[in-house]
């Protein structure tokens, strides 16, 4: 696929190169701003299918609710291929299934009732365990990742919480 975008996002686009440019000097700079490219250019048009939005709306979305610098807000781990994450078209179909509304946390692998927050009260170096599924190491690969189509505009990111005791049986078999 290739980018389709009007004027405005394609000056959005070059500002955001520039970052990568203005970060570092000489070669370094233009690799980031190369590399910035180079992910806007699998993501847009790829995100814009799946989500049936318009690759304009997608970098708007994605810049409104970027709050540090460019370069480490487009990542592959940020940002990685839709065809690799499922998309629910709600919020509500995402909870239909976790009926049980359980989530293993990847650090203590006690059963949270918060799937960004361990709140399972397992014991650790004396204290309950407090994994947090956005801390830095996240859900240690254990987890689940999904975007949520309905709410994408508004909080365009790639969610990551404990993983559901419900999709465990799944992901073993």
């Amino acid at each position: 696929m290739e980018l389709c975008l009007n004027e405005e996002s394609r000056a959005t686009l070059e500002a955001i190169k520039q970052m990568g440019r203005d970060s570092w000097d000489g070669e370094t700079g233009e690799r980031r701003a190369e590399s910035m490219e180079k992910l806007l250019t699998r993501v847009l048009p790829e995100y814009a299918a799946a989500l049936d939005l318009s690759q304009d709306e997608v970098l708007a979305a994605l810049e409104r609710n970027r709050s540090y610098s460019a370069i480490n807000y487009y990542q592959d781990a940020k940002l990685p291929p839709i065809s690799e994450i499922p998309v629910h078209a709600t919020l509500a179909d995402f909870k239909a299934l976790i009926p049980s509304r359980k989530f293993r946390c990847p650090s203590c692998h006690g059963i949270s009732t918060d799937p960004y927050e361990c709140d399972s009260g397992v014991i650790r170096d004396s204290s309950p365990c407090n994994w947090k599924a956005y801390g830095l190491f996240g859900t240690l690969g254990r987890g689940y990742r999904c975007v949520v189509k309905e709410t994408f505009l508004e909080h365009p990111v790639v969610h990551e919480v404990f993983m559901p005791v419900e999709f465990e049986p799944a992901l073993s078999a």
